[in-house]
């Protein structure tokens, strides 16, 4: 299908998450993306970036230390352990900061949420909205057969009991996983050519609440505007057994 002007993104965060086996629930915040035409940011991310990766040669602080080992916990579920290769995505990142004294870059949209992941110290995705089309996405646990590719070299991640963020095509089924807080699907990471992102962060609900989610998707909306050709044009945050919807009104559109 093609993501038209007028779908709405239906989003829906299954119960089977409200508790992981560590006692630890999962909160969502997630956003979308689109890039303004004809607009290219003159401002570089580039001081931002750099202010953070000093912060982080630095031991984190309580809050921070909480919000790193609960990121951890988070993702206990049946016999999927976050430990080794599979540990969230944000401690690869706090490590390769650390190691090398840089944030690695891959473009604007990617750059800045990896910043963001490195500020609060939790995982987050993103992915080409147009290369998986779907006007639905449910985030579930993965099944015990789920895999995808991660990466050019075809290298893929067992999915099985791993909080996955899923296109849906067909109702009531489970849909296609294609974002997970380890490992993104290489079949719809974002390109230099995307023009529609999803973007989620995954939170510890036992550390960060709904207020402090809320507060971070509306600094995406700013950060993003200032240093990339993308604008927020739609937030949400949701707990285990929400569901709500993000209007996809492009440029030159207004509701009816």
């Amino acid at each position: 299908m093609v993501l038209n002007a007028d779908t709405d993104i239906k989003v829906r965060f299954s119960n089977n998450l409200a508790h992981s086996t560590s006692g630890n629930s999962i909160l969502l915040a997630i956003c979308v993306l689109r890039r303004d035409s004809g607009s290219e940011s003159t401002i570089s991310p580039d001081g931002w970036i750099s202010d953070l990766v000093a912060r982080r040669a630095l031991p984190l602080d309580e809050a921070e230390e909480s919000a790193r080992v609960a990121a951890r916990d988070m993702l206990r579920h049946g016999k999927f352990k976050p430990t080794g290769r599979s540990k969230p995505a944000s401690e690869y990142l706090l490590n390769y900061v650390r190691r090398e004294g840089d944030m690695p870059r891959v473009s604007d949209v990617v750059d800045v949420a990896n910043a963001f992941s490195l500020e609060y110290v939790v995982p987050v995705s993103v992915w080409d909205l147009d290369r998986a089309p779907a006007a639905a996405y449910v985030f579930r646990v993965g099944g015990e057969d789920e895999a995808y590719v991660f990466n050019a070299t075809g290298q893929s991640i067992n999915l099985s009991g791993l909080v996955c963020g899923c296109a849906v095509t067909d109702a009531g089924a489970g849909g296609t996983p294609c974002v997970n807080p380890v490992k993104d699907s290489m079949a719809t990471k974002t390109t230099e050519l995307s023009e529609l992102v999803g973007f989620v962060m995954y939170a510890p609900g036992g550390v960060m609440d709904r207020e402090r989610l809320e507060e971070a998707m509306r600094r995406a909306g700013k950060v993003y505007a200032q240093y990339t050709a993308f604008s927020v044009i739609g937030a949400l945050v949701l707990a285990p057994g929400e569901s709500d919807s993000i209007s996809m009104l492009r440029p030159n559109q207004s509701p009816a």
